[in-house]
């Protein structure tokens, strides 16, 4: 349990995962060295994460995820989990900003999330989601949006100067995507105005010869049925 944890560092101590990441030199199979990529080991297991190129530049997990700290100190956000895929090739630290209901047993939880990776498959990443990281697959469908990346060649200072702007751009999100929830919580919608949303979805339900196309109608028929029985 993570929730009581006070810094990035303390998380890692927690569950176990303050290994560093260390980079070393490649070698061909007569002993030349390889100068234009690396290898990225763990350092406690020797596990190699990735081979990358010379101007990737390692931030181990404390450094990436330290940014975290002074906001969870002030209590503006709370720790929610970290994943560790593939022994460590890719790592996600997030939090949970304050939840707000839309309306009766609708709750939304903000989450801010940091992706990093050994592997030279993803940038240094800051998305954020209203649903929890569980798995590769959500990681992978979440963070093609991603809000903010920056690449690994990129300096100490410009990672700092990087996750400042995220941050402020994540905060102003959350508080927009309130606003316009509330808004379409007021908002009552007919049913002509709903066949105008399921045409634009999903397409006309007629064809030329003026049939009906079967697939089609039933898709709109169980989307109108959700929206008529389900939440709205």
């Amino acid at each position: 349990n993570i929730t009581n944890c006070k810094s990035a560092a303390e998380v890692l101590q927690v569950t176990g995962n303050n290994w560093k990441a260390n980079q070393s030199d490649l070698f061909d199979q007569f002993g030349n060295k390889i100068t234009t990529h690396k290898a990225i080991l763990r350092e406690d297991t020797g596990k190699c994460l990735g081979v990358v190129g010379r101007g990737y530049q390692s931030m181990n997990l404390e450094e990436s995820f330290n940014i975290f700290d002074s906001l969870i100190q002030s209590e503006r956000v709370t720790l929610d989990s970290l994943k560790v895929f593939e022994d460590g090739k890719k790592v996600v630290y997030s939090t949970k900003l304050e939840s707000f209901e839309i309306k009766q047993n609708d709750i939304l939880i903000p989450r801010l999330n940091i992706v990093q990776s050994f592997d030279g498959s993803n940038s240094y990443r800051i998305f954020f989601t209203t649903f929890r990281i569980v798995c590769q697959n959500v990681l992978v469908s979440s963070s093609a949006k991603s809000i903010m990346s920056i690449k690994h060649t990129r300096t100490m200072p410009e990672r700092v100067q990087f996750a400042e702007v995220a941050l402020q751009k994540a905060f102003e999100y959350f508080e927009e995507m309130k606003k316009v929830s509330f808004e379409m919580v007021k908002t009552r919608i007919n049913d002509s105005y709903v066949e105008m949303i399921l045409n634009e979805l999903v397409g006309d339900s007629k064809k030329e010869d003026g049939k009906d196309k079967t697939r089609t109608v039933n898709i709109k028929n169980t989307i109108y049925g959700l929206f008529k029985n389900g939440k709205g």
